[in-house]
Protein backbone atom coordinates (compact mmCIF):
# COMPACT_ATOMS: atom_id res chain seq x y z
CA UNK A 1 0.00 0.00 0.00
CA UNK A 2 2.84 2.67 0.53
CA UNK A 3 4.20 1.88 -2.38
CA UNK A 4 1.11 2.53 -4.42
CA UNK A 5 0.97 5.93 -2.24
CA UNK A 6 4.76 6.68 -3.08
CA UNK A 7 4.16 5.88 -6.67
CA UNK A 8 0.94 8.16 -7.33
CA UNK A 9 2.59 11.11 -5.52
CA UNK A 10 5.44 10.86 -7.67
CA UNK A 11 3.27 10.61 -10.67
CA UNK A 12 1.11 13.47 -9.25
CA UNK A 13 4.27 15.04 -8.54
CA UNK A 14 5.46 14.61 -12.49
CA UNK A 15 2.96 15.61 -14.16
CA UNK A 16 3.04 19.18 -12.37
CA UNK A 17 6.67 19.40 -13.05
CA UNK A 18 7.10 18.41 -16.92
CA UNK A 19 4.28 22.00 -17.58
CA UNK A 20 7.09 24.06 -15.91
CA UNK A 21 10.19 22.16 -17.41
CA UNK A 22 8.15 22.64 -21.12
CA UNK A 23 8.56 27.17 -20.24
CA UNK A 24 12.01 27.22 -20.01
CA UNK A 25 13.06 26.40 -23.07
CA UNK A 26 11.81 28.44 -25.87
CA UNK A 27 10.56 27.14 -28.85
CA UNK A 28 8.31 28.52 -31.89
CA UNK A 29 5.37 28.46 -30.31
CA UNK A 30 6.57 29.43 -26.67
CA UNK A 31 9.10 32.44 -27.24
CA UNK A 32 11.20 34.46 -24.83
CA UNK A 33 11.78 37.72 -25.33
CA UNK A 34 13.90 40.07 -23.75
CA UNK A 35 14.98 43.79 -23.99
CA UNK A 36 18.65 45.45 -23.43
CA UNK A 37 19.89 48.55 -23.20
CA UNK A 38 23.42 49.96 -22.92
CA UNK A 39 26.19 52.06 -24.51
CA UNK A 40 27.67 51.64 -28.33
CA UNK A 41 30.78 53.50 -29.58
CA UNK A 42 31.09 53.18 -33.29
CA UNK A 43 34.58 53.38 -35.17
CA UNK A 44 34.46 55.15 -38.75
CA UNK A 45 38.15 53.90 -39.23
CA UNK A 46 39.20 56.90 -38.49
CA UNK A 47 40.35 58.74 -34.92
CA UNK A 48 37.50 58.91 -33.08
CA UNK A 49 34.02 57.67 -32.86
CA UNK A 50 30.40 57.83 -32.39
CA UNK A 51 28.73 57.30 -28.65
CA UNK A 52 25.35 55.58 -29.09
CA UNK A 53 22.92 55.08 -26.73
CA UNK A 54 21.17 51.79 -28.02
CA UNK A 55 18.32 49.47 -27.27
CA UNK A 56 17.11 46.33 -28.17
CA UNK A 57 14.07 43.79 -27.93
CA UNK A 58 14.60 40.32 -29.24
CA UNK A 59 12.69 37.04 -28.91
CA UNK A 60 14.32 33.64 -28.52
CA UNK A 61 12.59 30.95 -30.75
CA UNK A 62 14.50 28.09 -29.49
CA UNK A 63 17.72 27.36 -27.89
CA UNK A 64 19.93 28.38 -30.26
CA UNK A 65 18.07 30.83 -32.58
CA UNK A 66 15.85 34.07 -32.54
CA UNK A 67 15.32 37.22 -33.75
CA UNK A 68 16.01 41.15 -32.36
CA UNK A 69 15.70 44.67 -33.40
CA UNK A 70 17.94 47.23 -32.58
CA UNK A 71 17.59 51.06 -32.64
CA UNK A 72 20.65 53.68 -31.40
CA UNK A 73 21.11 57.38 -30.98
CA UNK A 74 24.59 59.13 -31.52
CA UNK A 75 25.34 61.33 -27.90
CA UNK A 76 28.41 62.54 -29.46
CA UNK A 77 29.52 63.46 -32.63
CA UNK A 78 32.87 62.04 -34.78
CA UNK A 79 34.83 64.76 -36.15
CA UNK A 80 38.62 64.67 -38.36
CA UNK A 81 40.11 67.24 -38.15
CA UNK A 82 42.25 66.96 -41.22
CA UNK A 83 39.27 67.63 -43.88
CA UNK A 84 37.39 69.50 -41.39
CA UNK A 85 34.60 66.44 -41.52
CA UNK A 86 32.08 66.26 -38.89
CA UNK A 87 29.40 63.57 -38.82
CA UNK A 88 26.76 62.48 -36.24
CA UNK A 89 24.51 59.68 -36.23
CA UNK A 90 20.63 60.67 -34.97
CA UNK A 91 19.29 57.50 -35.15
CA UNK A 92 19.86 53.99 -36.60
CA UNK A 93 17.64 50.93 -36.68
CA UNK A 94 18.50 46.80 -37.45
CA UNK A 95 17.14 43.90 -37.11
CA UNK A 96 18.83 40.82 -37.11
CA UNK A 97 18.84 36.85 -36.86
CA UNK A 98 20.59 35.34 -33.96
CA UNK A 99 21.93 32.47 -32.72
CA UNK A 100 23.13 31.37 -29.40
CA UNK A 101 25.24 28.53 -28.11
CA UNK A 102 25.61 27.92 -24.39
CA UNK A 103 28.58 27.25 -23.12
CA UNK A 104 27.83 27.14 -19.06
CA UNK A 105 24.43 27.84 -17.32
CA UNK A 106 25.49 31.07 -17.06
CA UNK A 107 27.38 32.09 -20.19
CA UNK A 108 26.71 31.83 -23.90
CA UNK A 109 28.46 33.11 -27.02
CA UNK A 110 26.38 35.07 -29.96
CA UNK A 111 26.60 35.37 -33.11
CA UNK A 112 24.35 37.56 -35.43
CA UNK A 113 23.55 38.86 -39.03
CA UNK A 114 20.83 41.91 -40.43
CA UNK A 115 20.23 44.46 -42.50
CA UNK A 116 20.32 48.23 -40.90
CA UNK A 117 19.60 51.88 -42.16
CA UNK A 118 21.42 54.73 -40.20
CA UNK A 119 20.41 58.30 -40.35
CA UNK A 120 23.58 60.29 -40.83
CA UNK A 121 24.69 64.58 -40.17
CA UNK A 122 27.42 65.57 -42.19
CA UNK A 123 29.16 68.99 -42.22
CA UNK A 124 32.32 69.61 -43.96
CA UNK A 125 33.31 73.28 -44.03
CA UNK A 126 30.59 74.51 -43.17
CA UNK A 127 28.70 72.83 -46.08
CA UNK A 128 26.08 70.46 -44.18
CA UNK A 129 23.88 67.41 -45.38
CA UNK A 130 21.60 64.56 -44.67
CA UNK A 131 21.20 61.47 -45.74
CA UNK A 132 19.97 57.77 -44.82
CA UNK A 133 22.65 54.69 -45.63
CA UNK A 134 21.59 51.30 -45.60
CA UNK A 135 24.17 48.83 -44.36
CA UNK A 136 24.38 44.86 -43.69
CA UNK A 137 25.79 44.15 -40.13
CA UNK A 138 27.01 41.02 -38.73
CA UNK A 139 29.13 40.42 -34.99
CA UNK A 140 29.55 38.51 -32.02
CA UNK A 141 29.53 38.79 -28.66
CA UNK A 142 28.50 36.67 -25.16
CA UNK A 143 26.01 37.01 -22.24
CA UNK A 144 26.91 36.27 -18.70
CA UNK A 145 23.51 35.72 -16.77
CA UNK A 146 23.89 36.85 -12.98
CA UNK A 147 20.41 35.80 -12.42
CA UNK A 148 17.81 33.53 -14.74
CA UNK A 149 16.55 37.10 -16.09
CA UNK A 150 19.09 39.83 -16.14
CA UNK A 151 21.98 39.48 -17.89
CA UNK A 152 25.14 41.90 -19.08
CA UNK A 153 25.76 41.62 -22.69
CA UNK A 154 29.32 42.90 -24.79
CA UNK A 155 29.51 42.47 -28.27
CA UNK A 156 30.93 43.47 -31.68
CA UNK A 157 28.91 44.46 -34.70
CA UNK A 158 31.24 45.58 -38.21
CA UNK A 159 28.07 47.61 -40.20
CA UNK A 160 29.33 47.65 -43.73
CA UNK A 161 27.69 50.54 -45.27
CA UNK A 162 25.99 50.00 -48.75
CA UNK A 163 26.42 53.05 -51.54
CA UNK A 164 27.34 56.40 -51.32
CA UNK A 165 28.09 57.09 -47.21
CA UNK A 166 29.37 59.61 -45.22
CA UNK A 167 31.49 56.76 -43.17
CA UNK A 168 32.76 55.16 -46.47
CA UNK A 169 35.12 52.83 -45.02
CA UNK A 170 31.67 51.04 -42.74
CA UNK A 171 32.34 51.05 -39.20
CA UNK A 172 33.25 48.84 -36.36
CA UNK A 173 30.42 49.27 -33.46
CA UNK A 174 31.60 48.21 -29.87
CA UNK A 175 29.24 47.60 -26.38
CA UNK A 176 28.29 47.06 -23.45
CA UNK A 177 24.92 46.47 -21.98
CA UNK A 178 22.10 45.06 -19.91
CA UNK A 179 19.86 42.20 -20.52
CA UNK A 180 16.60 41.80 -19.24
CA UNK A 181 14.52 38.95 -19.77
CA UNK A 182 10.54 38.62 -19.19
Amino acid sequence: MKTLIAAAASLAALSFAAPALAQTAPDLTHPSYYFSLGDSYLTPGYNGGIDELTGRIGARLGQNWGVEGEIAGGISRYTNAASSNNVTEPVTGAGYAVGYYPISPKIELLARIGYGASSLHQTINGVSADSVTNSVNFGAGAQYWLTGVDAIRADYTRRDYLGNSAIPSGADVWGVSYVRRF
